[in-house]
């Protein structure tokens, strides 16, 4: 439901009852223990997980990007 590449790109993925599914399996994950999504892409700024970052930081969810052993970044895309 959240995966990477989508014809027609990914904002407008997250306009479906897909993506809203996905998030939705995603937070109840998240409530119950800590969760990681990844991708190839290392930097998130190049990467779909920057708007599922923005999507769940404007609904005050916290977002840590993992960019490497060790560091960490908290890119806020709103």
């Amino acid at each position: 439901e959240l995966g990477g590449y989508r014809k027609g790109g990914y904002e407008g993925h997250m306009r479906t009852k897909l993506f809203r599914e996905g998030i939705k399996k995603l937070l109840e994950v998240a409530a119950q223990k800590r969760t990681c999504i990844m991708c190839m892409e290392v930097n998130p700024k190049y990467c779909h997980r920057r708007f599922i970052a923005a999507y769940l930081e404007r609904r005050g969810v916290k977002v840590i990007h993992i960019i490497a052993k060790g560091q960490q970044s908290l890119i806020h895309t709103t």
